[in-house]
């Protein structure tokens, strides 16, 4: 009744060959079998998976940190193919951009498309002078709009790599939310503006005070 035992005998009643994983009786390791039936038999190959099942667990866990990481910070990662003008993303970017993630390659327009009117050329063509330049880094910030209408501030920077030719064929790299950093800007500045026009004032004051004792 064991998967072992099961696997066993359907092969041999099947004449299919079959692969099935298991946990060793004898050293207690995972395993797998591969049973081939033949008219005199059943040949059985056992392979010691070990290494396989902790890379496997390895990589899960590497991919729950990165997916912590990209919750927690509001980091997107992306990968453009630059020939196909299409973009594979996580399914933290689609919902900076406000809408559900999206399996596999969208096209580059698309997600241009959730850019601000007033930044999209922009960004976009400074990227190009960039890569046309011989760099192989590109970082800005530009702002899109979500499909409820929202506007936020968004941080990107990539990498690309290039071809034997040196030509560009893939971009890839993160994306981060910097609106309430902005938010935080934009207060400093109207703080540090009432601060400079108080100063004047005050400055005014103390030089009409002055103009006043020299008079006397």
């Amino acid at each position: 009744g064991s998967p072992s035992h099961t696997a066993h005998r359907q092969a041999m009643e099947s004449g299919q060959p079959a692969i099935v994983e298991v946990v060793s009786t004898a050293t207690g390791a995972p395993v797998e079998l591969r049973l081939y039936p033949s008219a005199e038999g059943l040949s059985v190959y056992f392979l010691d998976i070990s290494q396989r099942r902790r890379l496997e667990a390895e990589l899960r866990t590497r991919e729950e940190m990165l997916s912590l990481a990209e919750l927690s910070a509001g980091i997107g990662i992306w990968v453009q193919d630059l020939p196909s003008s299409t973009m594979t993303a996580t399914p933290q970017f689609f919902r900076l951009l406000g809408i559900d993630p999206i399996d596999g390659p969208v096209p580059q327009d698309y997600v241009r498309s959730f850019r601000h009117p007033e930044d999209r050329d922009r960004h976009t063509q400074n990227f190009r002078d960039a890569i046309a330049a011989g760099a192989n880094t590109f970082e800005g910030e530009y702002r899109i709009i979500t499909p409820s209408g929202d506007e936020r501030w968004i941080f990107g920077r990539g990498r690309v790599t290039r071809d034997g030719r040196g030509l560009p064929w893939r971009y890839s790299g993160v994306d981060i939310d910097i609106t309430e950093r902005k938010a935080q800007e934009a207060h400093l500045r109207v703080v540090m503006g009432e601060l400079l026009h108080r100063s004047n004032n005050l400055l005014m004051v103390v030089e009409g005070s002055a103009e006043r004792l020299k008079r006397r």
